[in-house]
């Protein structure tokens, strides 16, 4: 389940256990008309860095099952997202 306004996301893993998620970021991508969702749950790599999820999903409800990123393009697609969104977050700060 996809909360947009209270920015989480629960996924049922295969044991049947719930797990939430926070709610990065949301967008459609206009080359392929994909919605994207991307999350984490703060958790840390061997590098320690934090884990990012990245996910589709039709938002209009018929079929909210996340589904994979399955493509490269795909990846690209959504690497490029972060890295703008990244970047409009950090000219924000310098702003300040």
């Amino acid at each position: 389940m996809i909360d947009e306004k209270k920015g989480t996301v629960v996924i049922t893993d295969e044991n049947g256990i719930d797990k939430e998620y926070s709610l990065l970021l949301s967008f459609d991508s206009d080359e392929n008309g994909k919605h994207y969702i991307v999350y984490t749950d703060y958790s840390e790599d061997e590098d320690g860095s934090v884990n990012v999820y990245a996910a589709t999903y039709d938002p209009s409800g018929e079929n909210s099952k996340l589904e994979p990123v399955t493509t490269e393009r795909e990846n690209k697609i959504i690497e490029a997202v972060i890295t703008e969104t990244q970047k409009k977050i950090n000219e924000g700060l310098e702003d300040e």
